[in-house]
């Protein structure tokens, strides 16, 4: 079984991102070397013009971030403002700028200049994205409903991942990855079929909730005990909640949950017994 760890959001602007910084240097070198010179109108057009491109930069990076995460959780996470929109406006302020106070066009051409970047950026960088129509008339799920269990349900996903950096064992964080790409995959599937919400919300509330909060016990006590005991009931407990983290998606697949809603009774009565519910 593969355990590659899950990859944050924040990497979603890649090296897309960072294009618009790489081409803005230019005009801070000019700029630069226009204070050097003493020439104050010079560098205050290169200077401004590099500002705005900056600024569009970095509200094109924030737009392709939020358009990563929204792909990766559309019912969860509600569409960012315009980010990429209002970059690509800037860039084509920043250019109109620089084509007026840095190469001495007119105020026509530097306008059509700007305009011309601005459609480019959204070109290469795209729009933003609308939001996603939830599927759910007639199901017995409410909107409101669907998204605030999703958005809970990965949010306790973020907390996992986050207890799980502070982890030195390389079995616990395997097994937590593992565990968060079930659960990732399970999620996908309430997405898929808001009517499997119910049959997955003793799941949700008492899987998640309990690995949560027994990953995050198990990092504030073991550096002060080193328990061999605890470890062992640590290993045991996240090897159950591995098994019935897969079990649940197939049971979610099937239709049928009778059986894990005992075993999810069970773990949860484990859970009590750690202290942790």
């Amino acid at each position: 079984m593969s355990h590659t760890q899950p990859q944050r959001s924040s990497v979603g602007g890649g090296l897309k991102g960072l294009l618009v910084f790489v081409l803005s240097f230019p005009l801070l070198f000019k700029a630069l070397i226009s204070l050097w010179g003493g020439h104050l109108g010079a560098f205050v057009g290169n200077g401004a013009a590099y500002g705005l491109l900056v600024l569009g930069g970095m509200l094109l990076r924030r737009g392709l971030i939020a358009e990563k995460r929204y792909a990766e959780r559309p019912l969860a996470v509600y569409p960012s403002p315009p980010l990429k929109a209002a970059g690509a406006a800037v860039i084509g302020m920043a250019t109109a700028v620089a084509a007026f106070a840095a190469a001495g066009h007119g105020v026509v051409i530097s306008l059509l200049f700007g305009v011309g970047a601005a459609v480019g950026a959204l070109f290469y960088y795209g729009l933003d994205p609308e939001p996603k129509a939830l599927a759910v008339a007639g199901r017995g799920i409410a909107a409101d409903e669907l998204r605030a269990a999703l958005r809970e349900a990965y949010t306790r996903l973020d907390g996992i991942n986050e207890a799980r950096q502070s982890i030195r064992s390389l079995e616990f964080q395997q097994r937590l990855s593992a565990i968060v790409r079930q659960s990732q995959a399970i999620l996908k599937a309430i997405e898929e079929d808001p009517r499997t919400l119910r049959r997955a919300r003793r799941f949700l509330n008492v899987y998640l909730d309990g690995i949560l909060r027994v990953t995050r016990q198990y990092v504030r006590t073991h550096p002060q005990t080193q328990s061999y005991q605890l470890e062992q009931n640590y290993r045991a407990l996240l090897v159950d909640m591995e098994s019935v983290c897969r079990e649940q998606h197939e049971k979610l697949m099937q239709n049928d949950v009778d059986d894990l809603d005992i075993q999810i009774e069970v773990l949860a009565k484990r859970l009590k017994q750690e202290g942790v519910v």
